[in-house]
């Protein structure tokens, strides 16, 4: 079919292309989704943080540092899961981007093909010619538009290198010292505490 320069021929290449720009289009939704669904999630836990800071203040001031200690320990937890959550926002608005811009592409290529069959279509009704080389060719920007669609994605989760696993006893010697700083990262807030307690 694609050797006899067929109307049909051309208009299921324009129409691959839309295929592909729909699909573009699905991604580039999820990605808004996941940053605007991580955007939300750092407010709240914003909110927990400043929460949890008075909570802290509170037990400190009835005498029970116990608690105090709880509470900045989940303040802990929430700011690293915030410090991971601009690391997806991140991500996804690149992902947005390069998903924009593939798209961008994609409709340009597939005006200049749609163009292309209007204008073969009218010179068909004045003379009823083939053209051998012009479906060959939309069939050739179809699939340079593909690549360049699946190039512009990324390498997405198949590009992903996973680090080598460490071994037992590397993973508690990691997990320990991440311990000793949590100690010390919470002796230090409550320091601060009692520090503004005091004045």
């Amino acid at each position: 079919m694609e050797q006899t320069s067929n109307p049909a021929v051309m208009a299921e290449a324009v129409r691959e292309i839309e295929r592909l720009m729909e699909e573009g289009s699905r991604e580039k939704d999820q990605a808004t989704v996941r940053r605007l669904s991580a955007v939300r999630s750092q407010n709240l836990l914003r909110d927990r943080l400043v929460d949890l800071e008075g909570k802290a203040r509170f037990a400190i001031g009835e005498g029970r540092e116990d608690l105090a200690e709880v509470a900045l320990s989940r303040q802990i937890d929430f700011e690293g899961t915030i410090v991971e959550l601009d690391q997806t926002i991140a991500q996804a608005r690149e992902e947005e981007d390069r998903l924009a811009a593939a798209l961008g592409e994609l409709k340009q290529r597939r005006d200049a093909m749609a163009d292309s069959l209007r204008a073969y279509e009218a010179a068909s009704t004045e003379v009823n010619q083939s053209a051998p080389a012009a479906s060959a060719s939309r069939a050739r920007a179809a699939d340079r538009a593909e690549d360049a669609f699946r190039r512009a994605m990324g390498a997405g989760a198949d590009g992903i290198v996973a680090a080598a696993a460490a071994d037992e006893e590397t993973r508690k010697g990691l997990g320990e010292i991440d311990q000793m700083a949590r100690r010390k990262d919470i002796g230090a807030r409550m320091d601060k505490l009692r520090l503004g307690l005091a004045s």
